[in-house]
């Protein structure tokens, strides 16, 4: 119950179809198929009955105890007043079903306003060949070492001299870290299948985080602030703006400060849940983030 997945999807580019595939790299780390059982592992005979793919199978309706139990139109040799199920193997619900009384087909699944159902059943062998698709995953990877590449080089042909520059050095050095760690974040993404490896997706959602983003603003905000400070000392400019401005500066400095504090609680709260984690800090930040022109 392992193997690869493939999702196929096409793109208009330029007035030419484009064809990709994502595999979430479970050509190298293959997905692991869990299995699948209702709410209780025990199911009950009800009194429905129902033919699926034109009428190959006449099925019998059972269903665990509790409201919202699924239930399942199943075909097999016999129809037992309860079944005790074991494992499952199919999609969405519909597949083949082991149990106490043998290996059941579920034609359909049936949970509150979702359903699926068997329309066809061949016994053939299948085999999806991407050779015409562009792996999406490669693709991307290309493209991210490509920008980390570019990045590193504009920031390190970067010197400065004067006013600020050691704010700017300071901003500069960051921005190299943070290359650094998309670097890395990269290397483990392409370590695991995206679907059930953990390090796998911290790596995706390390790539963009909403807390490097916050520490950037905040070393930009510095830049800002000396050069605003730069102009009041020297009496230049209209004074009451630029004192705004400083003013408006320190406030939006002390609301990512908190935000830093509160996005770092996120990741200790959802340390399981990446994705999530990722959302609600990207949410925070987001909220707070203005200009002070």
């Amino acid at each position: 119950k392992k193997g690869n997945t493939y999702n196929y999807f096409n793109r208009k580019k330029k007035g030419r179809i484009e064809h990709y595939v994502s595999t979430s790299n479970s050509e190298q780390f293959q997905y692991q198929f869990d299995g699948f059982t209702p709410s209780n592992d025990v199911v009950y005979k009800k009194t429905q009955r129902n033919e699926y793919c034109g009428s190959k199978f006449k099925t019998w309706s059972y269903k665990a105890n509790g409201a919202d139990a699924p239930v399942m139109h199943v075909f097999g040799s016999s129809y037992p007043n309860k079944l005790v199920c074991k494992d499952f193997l199919g999609y969405s619900g519909a597949g083949y079903l082991n149990t106490d009384g043998g290996i059941y087909i579920v034609c359909a699944l049936e949970k509150g306003s979702f359903s699926t159902e068997m329309r066809e059943f061949d016994d053939v062998d299948m085999c999806f060949d991407p050779a015409g698709f562009t792996k999406q995953e490669e693709r991307m990877y290309g493209q991210i070492d490509e920008g980390i590449r570019n990045q590193k080089e504009k920031l390190e042909s970067k010197n400065y001299s004067g006013t600020c520059a050691a704010e700017k050095e300071r901003a500069k050095q960051f921005q190299l870290q943070v290359l650094a760690k998309k670097k890395n974040n990269l290397g483990n993404m392409q370590q695991g299948n995206v679907l059930q490896n953990k390090n796998t997706q911290k790596a995706y959602a390390a790539m963009m985080d909403p807390i490097d983003q916050a520490e950037v603003s905040l070393l930009d905000i510095d830049v800002k602030r000396c050069q605003v400070q730069d102009r009041i000392s020297k009496g230049s400019g209209d004074q009451s703006k630029s004192q705004a401005k400083l003013a408006c500066l320190n406030t939006q400095k002390g609301q990512i400060q908190v935000a830093i504090v509160q996005m770092r609680a996120l990741d200790t709260r959802y340390a399981n849940e990446p994705g999530k984690a990722f959302a609600e800090k990207a949410r925070l930040l987001a909220s707070i983030r203005s200009g002070c022109d």
